[in-house]
């Protein structure tokens, strides 16, 4: 097996797409649980997570217990 390289360029493209998704999730806050139409929260949910490029599963399930408080 070859090591694989990678370009200083490649690094910085990673180290950048880590930093926007930590910050995108930092900046999500999804309103309280709606029990009276709970699918209608998880598409809004899901909408949410995906307009910021959250694609972690621990992400999205952390945002989503505290969500559920």
């Amino acid at each position: 097996v070859s090591p694989v390289e990678v370009s200083g360029t490649e690094l910085d493209t990673d180290r950048d797409a880590m930093a926007n998704s930590d910050a995108n999730s930092a900046a999500l806050k999804l309103p309280e649980f709606w029990e009276t139409s709970a699918a209608t929260w998880f598409a809004q949910a899901e909408a949410q997570f995906a307009l910021r490029g959250i694609t972690d599963d621990a992400t999205r399930y952390y945002h989503v217990v505290a969500a559920l408080g």
